[in-house]
């Protein structure tokens, strides 16, 4: 499979100038002489400078602006400060961090009435949250943005608004919305005679126009786009709409005419030193020899752009030079090498998915420690609570000693209101000690939910664990063999004979079997955790039941060379969940197969009333036997040919032995040869 051609699509954004370092210097050189709001604005200036160079000076600086805008208590600077240090947490892509400043900072812009820096913390929040692919909230603050700045007749600001409303609409594939928006900016660009913003506008218009299949009208928009961008000097702009015209002729299947604009574009980013879109525009004309049966060019420049992959480190654009030098080296017939990018392709391709599972991880845990949090705040106030009701009973306990002094000294005469003075005192006593009970009381009871509920998160963050390691090995391991012997198959599927073609075949169909019996296993697993498994008890005849399920292992039996044999009764009736008792059998006779050595032998039969499934193999250790009885937790172990699992088996059966009224009872033979797996407990039925 070759790999795909990529459309380049500009957003508008402002960048910092190439005179940006000789600005910053001179700044940093009268910084010391100033003071205050001066001080401040400077501040901000150095930091928007040193953004694109100098990540840590621009944090520095924006940090700096800030804290001095905090302590001269100005809301204005506050809120400018907070945008420009969430623009530096956006240049490393820390969407989150900046999305939490952006939305402080809103809180004192609209203090202050900074409308236009209102406007451009909505329209950033807009940009992280499409980084984020949240295009709804994406979409919802861009539109926020664009009403504030046609309120304020802000051209530039409009064309930001629509560009980025355009994006969102366009990566959602509603490509007519988009083309909508693209040409209100080219029409705003067209007024105020920018010749930049105009090459903008155009190439995003032919990238619409591509994706609806309207090539030559695509070709055309490209073509004035490149014309506006040779007269505003826009290199990097220029680089990519001649890249986008070699694509759309490759489209039409004008190779020549592609190379030549694809060459061109690659010199244009050789040029801008742009490695990224350097490696793109050999993948490109990769592509395009690929396609004129020059597979030869095409891994020659296929091999050029995975040593720029390799020199800035990018795993997508390696996995996909990875995968088109393996098809081209198939082409040429050379399969060593097809093979050698095959095996760099899949593991790649692995380290971007530990990668995603890994921010994924990350994720749950901090969503853990917010609730622990949210728990402990509530803890606390619960405990704060409390101390105001021993601060009112101390309160209560004063006025009454006091109470008691005045009454000594007060005439005899007024003793008897005194008297009923001192029952309603005592009455209010044991109402408050009462509240203050309760108040214990419901504490009490809110630590040992607060306790029971971190216990609860810390088993389902390891439960969240397992699962991702069973993920990721357990089934992208199968998955993976699938992928390749497929593709050997699509790739090959002339030169491969039919003794070839059928082992193939057969190990597509081995690696199925356990994939299958996997996601069942996971299937009810989650069943279970959810409490919900719908149990329907039936009278069941216990041999049909035996061979019906060891019918899904006789290919995987005969294969491994392994013997099985039956031994109960046609008369043997039990009351039982059908679904249930062909998951628990085929669990059971899938883990006796799987530490049956070759030759060996799996026993089914029935004895005092037990239903025993046995097997010759090395035998499960006391311990072991244990550990999967007593435990709640996974335990995996290899077969005698390297069978994995997951673990999830034998935890199955026992669950659901338990809710049919039966039980599993695990016994090591006594020559220490084997183990059997007795069913107890069973219902039977006449």
């Amino acid at each position: 499979m070759i790999v795909r051609l990529i459309l380049i699509i500009q957003f508008f954004v402002v960048t910092v100038s190439f005179s940006q370092k000789r600005l910053a210097d001179s700044l940093e050189k009268i910084l010391p002489t100033l003071k205050d709001t001066s001080r401040i604005r400077v501040l901000i200036k150095l930091s928007t400078a040193y953004r694109q160079s100098d990540f840590d000076k621009s944090l520095m600086y924006a940090q700096t602006a800030l804290t001095e805008s905090e302590k001269a208590k100005s809301d204005y600077f506050i809120g400018h400060a907070g945008v420009t240090l969430g623009n530096v947490m956006m240049n490393k892509s820390k969407y989150d961090t900046a999305i939490i400043i952006y939305n402080n900072a809103i809180k004192y812009l609209e203090k202050s009435g900074n409308k236009k820096g209102n406007a451009d913390a909505f329209n950033n929040i807009s940009y992280a949250n499409y980084f984020k692919a949240n295009y709804v909230v994406a979409l919802e603050y861009a539109l926020k943005s664009l009403a504030i700045r046609e309120q304020l007749k802000d051209t530039f600001g409009v064309i930001g608004s629509n560009t980025n409303i355009a994006n969102i609409y366009y990566v959602q594939k509603e490509y007519k919305k988009a083309l909508d928006y693209y040409q209100k900016n080219l029409t705003l660009a067209e007024t105020i005679s920018d010749d930049y913003l105009q090459g903008v506008a155009l190439n995003n218009i032919g990238g619409v126009y591509a994706e609806l299949k309207n090539i030559e009208k695509a070709i055309d928009y490209f073509k004035r786009a490149i014309e506006k961008r040779k007269k505003a000097g826009d290199k990097k702009g220029l680089a990519g709409s001649t890249v986008n015209i070699g694509v759309m002729y490759f489209e039409l299947k004008k190779f020549n005419e592609a190379e030549q604009y694809l060459l061109e574009g690659l010199k244009l980013k050789q040029q801008l030193k742009d490695k990224y879109g350097t490696a793109h525009a050999l993948l490109n004309l990769a592509q395009n020899s690929s396609s004129k049966n020059k597979n030869k060019d095409a891994i020659s420049y296929l091999l050029t752009a995975g040593k720029i992959a390799d020199s800035i480190g990018s795993e997508e654009l390696k996995s996909d030079i990875y995968k088109a030098l393996s098809d081209n080296y198939a082409s040429e017939n050379n399969f060593r090498e097809a093979y050698n990018y095959r095996l760099l392709f899949n593991s790649v391709k692995d380290s971007v998915f530990n990668r995603e599972k890994q921010s994924s991880i990350n994720e749950m845990q901090t969503k853990f420690e917010t609730e622990k949090k949210e728990k402990e705040n509530l803890l606390l106030k619960q405990e704060a609570e409390i101390n105001n009701l021993k601060m009112e009973e101390q309160q209560s306990k004063t006025f009454r000693l006091y109470a008691g002094l005045l009454l000594l000294v007060v005439m005899l005469a007024i003793s008897i209101y005194a008297y009923r003075t001192k029952i309603q005192s005592n009455k209010m006593l044991a109402t408050i000690n009462g509240q203050i009970a309760k108040q214990n009381d419901t504490l009490k009871k809110l630590n040992t939910q607060l306790i029971e509920s971190e216990d609860n998160l810390l088993n389902l963050n390891a439960t969240k664990d397992k699962l991702f390691s069973i993920i990721s090995h357990d089934i992208s391991n199968p998955v993976n063999a699938i992928v390749n012997y497929n593709q050997l198959i699509l790739n090959n599927s002339k030169k491969l004979s039919n003794d070839e073609l059928i082992s193939a075949i057969a190990k597509i169909d081995q690696s199925v079997q356990p994939l299958q019996e996997l996601i069942n296993n996971l299937l009810h697993w989650s069943i279970l955790q959810r409490n919900n498994p719908n149990i329907v008890k039936s009278t069941i005849n216990l041999a049909d039941a035996v061979s019906q399920s060891i019918a899904v292992f006789n290919n995987y039996a005969q294969l491994k060379s392994v013997k099985i044999t039956i031994d109960v009764s046609s008369n043997m009736h039990i009351l039982f969940d059908a679904n249930i008792l062909q998951l628990v059998l085929r669990n059971l006779i899938s883990n006796a197969l799987k530490f049956t050595p070759a030759e060996g032998e799996v026993k089914i039969y029935e004895q005092n009333n037990f239903l025993i499934v046995e097997d010759n193999g090395a035998g499960m250790s006391e311990e072991k036997i244990n550990a999967v009885l007593s435990s709640n937790q996974l335990h995996s172990s290899a077969g005698t040919n390297n069978e994995k699992g997951t673990g999830l088996g034998l935890t199955l059966v026992t669950e659901y032995l338990k809710l049919n009224g039966a039980k599993l009872a695990i016994k090591r033979n006594e020559n220490n040869t084997g183990t059997q797996f007795m069913i107890t407990n069973l219902l039977f039925s006449n």
